[in-house]
């Protein structure tokens, strides 16, 4: 997939986020493990929420901010995924948790 399909991709979803994004995890999460499951909770709200192995891997990843192209580099060197194929699933994922309130957008 190429960058303009990438783009088409982003124009369809109305995202706020582009590759050149920083987001970070909201700082008021609590993180913690539960009957075997990662788990993220929300110390304002109390809201939660289960990660599986690949939103565990994206919220380590974003401790520190990282831009969302950094994020995307680094998730294809962990998952046999080509860029082009995970980067619509990744947007979609941290518009998700944007509007969750669970991921910060520093800049872009």
């Amino acid at each position: 997939m190429g960058l303009a399909k990438l783009l088409d991709i982003m124009k369809m979803m109305k995202s706020r986020l582009t590759l050149d994004s920083t987001v970070s995890r909201a700082k008021r999460l609590l993180d913690m493990e539960v009957h075997g499951e990662r788990v993220l909770i929300d110390a304002a709200s109390g809201n939660y929420v289960g990660l599986d192995s690949v939103g565990s891997a994206i919220y380590d990843a974003l401790v520190e901010p990282r831009s969302v192209q950094d994020l995307l580099a680094h998730l294809t060197s962990l998952y046999d995924d080509p860029a082009g194929a995970m980067a619509g699933d990744l947007l979609e994922f941290l518009e998700a948790e944007m509007a969750a309130h669970r991921i910060d957008v520093i800049a872009g």
